[in-house]
């Protein structure tokens, strides 16, 4: 899928698979008339294995400099 005007893309369907993480996300970062940024969310629950996946997709984040994340967290 190619949607380079997209700039929010909401994530809640957990996985901790690298390649599908920035696959996902880099649907945002493709370049489009007057985008400046996107914004991602990646939702998840602290469940056993979704605690898991999300903190490996979150340090997968981490390696991409120009990437800027927030934590969040919702009670």
């Amino acid at each position: 899928m190619d949607l380079p005007a997209l700039r929010t893309l909401i994530l809640a369907g957990g996985g901790k698979s690298s390649t599908r993480a920035l696959q996902r996300v880099g649907r945002i970062t493709r370049p489009w008339a007057n985008k400046k940024y996107g914004i991602v969310i990646d939702v998840w629950d602290h469940i056993r294995y979704f605690e898991d996946h999300a903190m490996r997709r979150r340090k997968i984040y981490s390696t991409e400099p120009k990437w800027q994340i927030k934590d969040i967290l919702l009670k």
